[in-house]
């Protein structure tokens, strides 16, 4: 209500959505069957909302209402019944366990900014529920979460084996009925999800989606092995700071003990199932650090953690996080308000991220996307023919608006992109002179490199140009402002046309 916040991605998602609701297909180009989204219940639900409301807006929020807030909600609910069963004997860990998940900025962000984020805490949530309370005999519980996981996301796979191995591990729990009970689970899990697995591979010819085969294609391309391995351990030495801080903290302007905060989180949740814990937690404490850690490893082995695929772990490290104060608190006999005073801390860390976050994505969404890719989308339809091609990078807002046929970079839904980087091992400036669109939709940065090429120079004009620097430079505390100038500045491109002789 506050921010009006919607996500690029999500409109790349729901162009998919709102064309099978009306009859064109799960596709994103009429005519051509790419399997560029990669959750199931994120394409399916904004469809039927959209045959519901008929619109755009309205479609999105009945996806808010009637899905996404439910689902947040289920975990949150989910997440007091685990915090009640292993923080029994200290009542307020679970109140500020609960209050630290509503303020995580991240996952309330991406459960309504129309994301799938909110299906993967609600599914986790509800697995972990079933772990830290007692799974005896609830095979067919975990089989439903396993599914709902792999209807939400596909790589929710690694989530499942992570979660099984650290179960298997560190929960007390018969090995042999463990087992068959994974077993069970597994196979209600497949049979659920093999209806959709079945069918993307006779619709698209691979049950891979192709926004995997693209994002593998262009960073393998351009790395030698040495280079992809030094990047994986460099992620990894992030990836546990990433779940503690705000999105794309890599453009820098946070305070500094925001990173501090982040820093000590984040490594102390993935080193605590090495320590010699003493208290009544400890056992759940080392299941959650163990699954923390391995969550992590995924995510460094993506090497590009995008911001949602970061609440799910950021959920484990919260009950996580409670878990150690009790710990603390009980190892050295701190009193009670000791105690408050560190859920406290805690809390107004996530708190004041949570205030900040909301301004900047406030800011984002009316000047940077309503105020300018939105406007280039709309500039794009009204200035092109409808057989013309666009490349471009980001493809969310322009693509959808637009409606005009993306070559995007690195492919996400254009197959021609991906083989000029597989073939031809082209990079951004490269793949524009291989395909000459008949325009070029790049941010100011790639502008300067575009026109380094003579092919480029030679061959397009500028046509349009977009600037909202001015607007964002007028914004007063905003933090993390660079994020906002990263798609500030637009140069639109047209190809000249030939003379006729």
């Amino acid at each position: 209500l506050y921010t009006g916040h919607v996500w690029e991605d999500f409109y790349i998602t729901f162009k998919f959505s709102r064309n099978l609701a009306e009859g064109r297909g799960l596709v994103y180009q009429a005519g051509e069957r790419v399997h560029g989204f990669t959750s199931p219940l994120g394409v399916l639900l904004p469809a039927l909302t959209f045959l519901i409301g008929r619109s755009d807006e309205s479609a999105l929020w009945l996806f808010r209402i009637f899905f996404a807030i439910p689902a947040f909600a289920g975990a949150a609910y989910f997440l007091v019944k685990s915090c009640e069963k292993i923080f029994s004997e200290h009542v307020p860990a679970v109140y500020f366990c609960a209050l630290l998940f509503i303020f995580d900025a991240k996952s309330v962000m991406f459960s309504v900014n129309g994301m799938e984020t909110a299906f993967m805490l609600f599914f986790l949530a509800w697995l972990l529920r079933l772990a830290l309370c007692g799974m005896d005999g609830r095979w067919m519980q975990a089989g439903l979460c396993w599914a709902g996981l792999m209807w939400t996301r596909p790589d929710s796979c690694v989530y499942i084996a992570a979660f099984a191995l650290a179960s298997f591990l560190f929960l007390p729990v018969p090995r042999k009925s463990q087992l068959i009970l994974f077993a069970k689970a597994g196979l209600l899990s497949a049979a659920l999800y093999l209806p959709w697995f079945v069918w993307t591979w006779s619709y698209y010819g691979s049950p891979v989606p192709h926004t995997v085969i693209a994002k593998n294609a262009f960073y393998l391309s351009k790395a030698t092995l040495f280079e992809q391995l030094a990047a994986k351990v460099s992620a990894l030495r992030h990836a546990p700071i990433m779940a503690f801080l705000p999105v794309y903290p890599q453009f820098g302007r946070w305070p500094l003990p925001f990173f501090i905060f982040a820093v000590f989180c984040g490594w102390l949740c993935v080193i605590a199932w090495l320590a010699p814990l003493r208290s009544n937690v400890r056992v759940p404490v080392r299941f959650l650090s163990f699954l923390f850690f391995l969550l992590c490893l995924y995510l460094a082995y993506i090497r590009v953690p995008y911001p949602w695929y970061l609440p799910p772990v950021t959920l484990v490290g919260i009950i996580l996080l409670c878990g150690l104060v009790v710990e603390i608190v009980h190892r050295w006999s701190l009193h009670y308000s000791m105690c408050a005073m560190l859920f406290s801390a805690l809390l107004l860390c996530f708190i004041s991220l949570f205030y900040l976050e909301a301004e900047r994505m406030k800011a984002q969404q009316s000047i940077v996307e309503e105020g300018n890719r939105k406007r280039i989308g709309l500039w794009l339809a009204e200035n092109t023919g409808v057989d013309d091609r666009v490349f471009l990078e980001p493809l969310g807002y322009i693509g959808y608006f637009s409606g005009r046929k993306m070559l995007d970079f690195p492919g996400l839904c254009s197959p021609e992109v991906v083989k000029v980087i597989k073939e031809k091992k082209a990079g951004y400036v490269r793949a524009v002179e291989e395909l000459s669109p008949e325009w070029v939709v790049a941010r100011e940065f790639e502008a300067r490199r575009l026109t380094g090429s003579a092919f480029f120079r030679s061959n397009y004009l500028v046509a349009a140009e977009f600037d909202v620097r001015e607007k964002i430079f007028g914004q007063k505390l905003i933090h993390g402002v660079d994020y906002l100038l990263y798609d500030s500045a637009f140069y639109v491109f047209r190809k000249k046309r030939e003379e006729k002789r």
